[in-house]
């Protein structure tokens, strides 16, 4: 899998807030690094969080949902003070929906499930925030979509993809959140067969003829 190319000069700089996190699988740095993405500081409760955040600036935090010392919707807000252009990225599981609707509506800019904070999918994922999406992992329940909006979703504000049909768009979403094929299809309820189909129209209207060139265009570092 390709690393994504940024538009935005420089890496993407992280504060990473590890609560359950700890004792998982070990995250892929090594891989975020090669595509970009680089680990400043890694804390284990909100304190450590916030004085980490006001003291390196960083791009991104990745918080876990349950950090010792904060609810959500806190740390969330405390980031924002600390270093206003930081964007945040909650990561949670699938039990996590008064976390996930608190960290949103505080002004969450992403939220990822914590099994793929350890797949490469994340690197496509924070890469996405950085550039100034708004992510969410997987399929989200309406009451959460209706707390969003439709402009919550990834990639809903891209002007680039208002040509492409809801299907195609979906499509192009979870490409550039790093899922396979098959992995598409198994989330979409359709067929590998249909997904190559969107697959192929979206890239025909976006005018690029590689994967990894619909994911660079996607991101804003042009065909």
């Amino acid at each position: 899998m390709p690393a994504p190319r940024p538009g935005r000069p420089g890496p993407v700089t992280v504060v990473l807030a590890e609560g359950e996190m700890s004792g998982r699988p070990p995250l892929p740095l090594a891989a975020w690094a090669a595509a970009g993405i680089r680990v400043t500081s890694t804390v284990h409760e909100a304190r450590a969080l916030v004085q980490a955040v006001a003291d390196t600036r960083p791009d991104l935090v990745v918080v876990d949902c349950a950090l010792p010392g904060a609810g959500p919707a806190e740390v969330v807000r405390a980031v924002a003070a600390a270093a206003p252009a930081a964007r945040v990225v909650v990561a949670g599981n699938g039990r996590g929906m008064p976390c996930l609707k608190a960290a949103l509506a505080a002004g969450a800019r992403a939220w990822l499930r914590r099994e793929s904070l350890t797949s490469l999918r994340a690197v496509w994922a924070l890469q996405a925030v950085a550039h100034g999406h708004r992510v969410l992992d997987g399929q989200i329940p309406g009451l959460v979509n209706e707390l969003l909006g439709p402009e919550g979703w990834f990639l809903a504000r891209d002007r680039r993809l208002e040509g492409l049909l809801p299907r195609e768009r979906e499509v192009v979403r979870l490409i550039v959140m790093g899922h396979t094929v098959a992995e598409i299809a198994a989330e979409m309820g359709v067929s590998v067969k249909t997904v190559h189909t969107y697959r192929a129209r979206a890239m025909h209207k976006l005018g690029v003829a590689t994967r990894g060139e619909l994911v660079r265009q996607v991101l804003g570092g042009g065909p």
